[in-house]
């Protein structure tokens, strides 16, 4: 008998942001032989083609492999239908394509902003994890075998209470993970820290993708006045677009902190900076005060709660100035070092 597969054509291409490297598989038997046909993702284009191999295995050995390149023509869509011929027997093979997830941490809206930009240029799904983190949630998440993390900058590193949330939460079908970090400045060898989390949940690492939005820790810096903030977000753009690109095309982001001053920053300087000042004691409310309890709703760790109609912190801030920087009435003050700032909120702008 003649060993063939021929894609005869397909009864619909439907391309959207694939995640690449995905495999699924059908099975079905003919004249006592036994067949799989499966389809892998191995790239795209940039002008939005994906590339696939599909290939034939009869009886354990592979007899053909096709390689097939479709044109990105349907925008949201995930999957592919190809009418296939084996030795004969017409069928319609269906790949799942799992999307992809976009998880993201954010205390003033930076993060928040470039996650969302990434699930709307890639068609993916957004979760908070300032949600999850709040709800002590670490329940299982079906992601997808391609996953997207954004968050802030804190000391140079991912924060610690992303890092603790995502090491006890299972990440059901995760295979790739991209980290993307917004930060004032830079984020040192954050991306170091970051292969090291995945390794420990046995995930591949795609490397770090840093993104300079505007400051907000007024606890120590300044941030900047609105139209000034608005530039800085204007320059990100192009940044956000590379790394929109690069996850699109199932890439790597380049390696980033490999100076020696990077790896002092992150490695020895974390630490430290976490020790002596990630603090909740410096802060306070004025008599400008209303007693709204936004700050309590907005804090992850629930570290904020009302008394006699004001907040007062306790001892487990993350120092994500969710809280003083987006209060209504600009009421709440970090000691002296907060007096005469800008407040930053993305969504002010």
């Amino acid at each position: 008998m003649k060993k063939t597969i021929c894609a005869l054509g397909t009864a619909a291409l439907l391309f959207g942001s694939l995640a690449t490297a995905e495999k699924e598989a059908l099975h079905f038997s003919e004249d006592s032989h036994s067949f799989i046909v499966t389809s892998e993702v191995i790239g795209r284009s940039e002008y939005g083609e994906t590339a696939f191999d599909i290939r034939v295995t009869m009886d354990g050995n592979e007899i053909q492999t096709i390689n097939f390149t479709a044109e990105n023509v349907n925008e949201g869509q995930r999957e592919a239908v190809f009418l296939l011929t084996v030795w004969g027997k017409r069928a319609i093979y269906k790949p799942v394509r799992r999307g992809e997830m976009v998880f993201y941490f954010s205390g003033t809206g930076n993060s928040k902003y470039v996650a969302q930009r990434l699930a709307d240029a890639l068609g993916d799904t957004l979760l908070s994890m300032n949600e999850r983190v709040k709800a002590g949630d670490t329940s299982p998440i079906e992601t997808g075998n391609c996953l997207i993390i954004v968050t802030p900058t804190y000391a140079w590193r991912t924060p610690r209470v992303v890092g603790e949330w995502l090491l006890a939460t299972e990440l059901v079908g995760a295979e790739r993970v991209w980290f993307v970090m917004t930060c004032g400045t830079e984020i040192g060898s954050a991306d170091r820290y970051n292969r090291e989390l995945c390794k420990s949940k046995g995930l591949t690492a795609m490397g770090t993708a840093q993104i300079v939005m505007p400051e907000n820790y007024i606890a120590m810096f300044n941030a900047p006045e609105k139209e000034q903030a608005r530039r800085i977000v204007a320059k990100a753009e192009p940044d956000i677009d590379r790394a929109i690109d690069t996850i699109r095309r199932g890439a790597a982001f380049p390696a980033t902190g490999r100076r020696l001053y990077d790896r002092f920053m992150s490695g020895t300087v974390n630490p430290i900076f976490y020790g002596c000042f990630v603090k909740a004691k410096a802060f306070a409310a004025g008599s400008g005060c209303t007693g709204c309890g936004l700050c309590v709703r907005l804090c992850p760790t629930n570290n904020i709660t009302i008394r006699d109609g004001r907040p007062v912190w306790g001892g487990e801030c993350t120092h994500c100035m969710a809280c003083i920087c987006r209060c209504p009435a600009e009421a709440i003050e970090y000691g002296r070092k907060s007096r005469g700032k800008p407040r930053y909120n993305f969504e002010s702008l």
